[in-house]
């Protein structure tokens, strides 16, 4: 998840930057966002979640390739086709020591930003 937060944070395609604009209009700067999970959905589609360090998570996807016409983009180009806050209350654990998918991308994240600090605070 390392890599993919740094081209979440800094990559110049099209989808990194919407994701980062998006985040910048729910108020979080990109430094402050990691990617907690990450999962390709076909060869033209991925989806993603975004965990920030004050704790919220916003869940999105991307399809490749081509534009919302169908027009190609070009190999590795992409758009947001989805962006949603998960709201808190569906970040839980659903029994003792298993938590829901939502909490666990939380969670990765979380270890992205202590690895940035140098190990757990």
């Amino acid at each position: 998840m390392v890599v993919k937060t740094a081209e979440l944070r800094k990559d110049d395609r099209p989808q990194w930057r919407d994701v980062r604009e998006r985040l910048k209009d729910q108020g979080v700067r990109p430094e402050d966002a990691a990617l907690g999970q990450w999962h390709e959905a076909g060869m033209h589609a991925m989806s993603g979640v975004v965990g920030t360090r004050d704790g919220r998570l916003f869940h999105f996807g991307v399809t490749y390739d081509f534009d919302q016409s169908d027009r190609p983009l070009g190999p590795g180009l992409g758009w947001v086709h989805r962006w949603a806050e998960i709201p808190a209350n569906e970040i839980v654990v659903v029994a003792p020591g298993r938590p829901n998918a939502w909490a666990q991308a939380l969670h990765v994240a979380r270890l992205v930003f202590e690895s940035e600090a140098g190990g757990p605070r």
